[in-house]
């Protein structure tokens, strides 16, 4: 169950809204809107208080050892590294 709850897109109550508006409905989308967001828009996720995408990941997806693996990256690419990773492992 948890293979799937990676990549599978969740129900609309549990988009992650960026603050941009744009939404995201997977980890891979998160990894692709991760591409080209803007670091002000990172930032607003990301920063020495908090971090959403790792509070997303935990409470919709259940995948703690992720969440807690990408809590305190400081860059969209090393994000994008962490899940990318996680979700190749999830294939195997």
């Amino acid at each position: 169950m948890a293979k799937k709850r990676g990549k599978t897109k969740v129900k609309p109550e549990h988009y992650f809204v960026l603050a941009d508006g744009r939404q995201v409905k997977s980890l891979i989308e998160l990894v692709d809107a991760l591409d080209d967001i803007e670091d002000d828009v990172f930032s607003h996720h990301v920063n020495s208080h908090k971090n959403d995408f790792s509070t997303w990941i935990r409470q919709v997806f259940r995948e703690n050892e992720l969440a807690d693996s990408i809590q305190n990256l400081p860059s969209k690419q090393a994000v994008q590294i962490k899940i990318l990773k996680f979700l190749v492992r999830m294939r195997k």
